[in-house]
């Protein structure tokens, strides 16, 4: 028997012998069976195209994580140079610090020797006054 080819009798007959119910089953069968491969087909296009989507996801998720491990080695070199630089103005700043002493200390010494000087300066001053006021006194003598 095909099952396309029923003829209304024979349906009429199965539900004469086996009730109303038994030919509702049957039929819910029969359009299983006959829309079970359509149904299975759609459910493997859906699963195919989810697993699609998944694998685009996951290539996405793959080339976002190359591009931070990237932007994050290119941080560290930065980081790497930045801390060298730091160590170098330290080492700098140290040295700098250095001369700056030694040109305080020498600057100390200068400016005592020019204290010296200018009371020494101050002394011979006073002296060639003295010295010249004596010959004035002299000059006025003498004429």
């Amino acid at each position: 028997m095909n099952y396309l080819s029923v003829r209304a009798s024979d349906i009429t007959s199965w539900i004469n012998q086996f009730g109303v119910s038994t030919a509702i089953v049957i039929l819910i069968l029969v359009g299983i069976i006959l829309f079970m491969p359509k149904f299975w087909e759609q459910y493997k296009q859906q699963k195919k195209r989810e697993q699609d989507q998944m694998d685009r996801l996951l290539n996405m998720q793959s080339e976002q994580t190359k591009s931070v491990t990237a932007a994050l080695e290119r941080s560290n070199l930065v980081i790497e140079a930045n801390t060298k630089t730091v160590e170098m103005n330290a080492r700098t700043n140290e040295r700098t610090q250095n001369a700056l002493i030694k040109c305080t200390d020498t600057l100390s010494e200068l400016s005592s020797k020019i204290e010296k000087n200018t009371d020494l300066n101050q002394k011979i001053y006073n002296e060639v006054i003295l010295l010249q006021n004596n010959v004035q006194d002299v000059k006025d003598k003498v004429s």
